[in-house]
């Protein structure tokens, strides 16, 4: 992800070249690249080294989770009814629940699922995949795959300096949604860190889709 965000920024030699892009994008990007590795500094912390955060690291993480603060009103404006499992999903983590994991995944999956069919719906992800030359997208049941749904919320920008970029976007989308569907898993243990860490970083992903999706609606 770093790799790919160095050649994006590479790639921009002028205002022109930056200013064709949708307005989410390179703030959506940079927020990923803090995001990651804010996930794996909490992954490697052990309980000592957590208490010698420094001050402006603490404050980063701070302004990451008031920036995703914005995503109750996405949802407000694209669905209202998911606004109830998001909700659920945060007082799952901040409850004492032995299986508070499991409840927060069952929330945080049906919001993901449920916006992928929202904002890419069957019809016109089928319509669009032979048209843009996507192979191995649909499912044995002749849906479109998550990968397929997620790459035509992001149809246009996944072309010339944004493609590699949108490609590692997708594989790391896939790999958070793997991790909902260990829902029904009977040894799921998470640690606190590592709860936060999932709803930090579902935060900014559904953020980053739902403002393309919006910026592409106000476009039509």
């Amino acid at each position: 992800l770093a790799l790919t965000y160095d050649r994006l920024t590479d790639s921009i030699l002028s205002l022109p070249e930056q200013s064709y892009l949708p307005e989410c994008v390179l703030p959506g990007a940079t927020r990923e690249i803090v995001t990651n590795c804010y996930a794996l500094d909490e992954i490697c912390l052990t309980d000592e080294s957590e208490k010698e955060l420094d001050v402006s690291k603490n404050q980063l993480i701070a302004e990451l989770k008031e920036e995703t603060e914005c995503i109750v009103k996405l949802i407000e404006e694209v669905d209202p009814r998911l606004l109830r499992a998001y909700i659920g999903a945060q007082d799952a983590l901040k409850s004492k629940s032995v299986d508070r994991a499991r409840h927060a995944f069952v929330s945080l999956r049906e919001i993901s699922s449920h916006l992928l069919r929202r904002l890419a719906p069957d019809e016109e992800v089928l319509d669009w995949i032979p048209k843009n030359g996507k192979n191995d997208m649909v499912d044995d049941r002749k849906r479109p795959t998550r990968r397929a749904r997620f790459l035509y919320i992001c149809r246009g920008l996944d072309d010339g300096t944004l493609g590699d970029f949108i490609d590692c976007d997708a594989e790391v989308f896939l790999k958070l949604m793997d991790i909902f569907q260990q829902v029904h898993k009977p040894d799921l243990e998470l640690t606190d860190r590592q709860l936060r860490v999932l709803l930090l970083k579902t935060d900014s992903f559904l953020t980053y889709i739902l403002r393309i999706y919006l910026e592409v609606k106000q476009l039509h």
